[in-house]
């Protein structure tokens, strides 16, 4: 599994699988789950991560990409 935050977006990536993604289904608002040809998960975007109503805090060792 991978995690990586787009700054400029305030969205966070969780790569579950090698794979690449074919189909995105939003299962909440901002919230999209990413599955290859296959149909299997290899992937969940979160939109606006830094605005969740909880308290999420970045590490400053997770990858960054712009």
């Amino acid at each position: 599994m991978d995690l990586s935050y787009y700054a400029k977006t305030d969205s966070l990536y969780i790569s579950v699988a090698k794979g690449i993604s074919a189909d995105c289904v939003e299962i909440f608002d901002g919230v999209m789950l990413d599955f290859d040809a296959t149909g299997k998960l290899v992937g969940i975007d979160i939109d606006r991560v830094g605005s969740l109503p909880l308290e999420l805090e970045i590490p400053d060792h997770l990858p960054r990409k712009s």
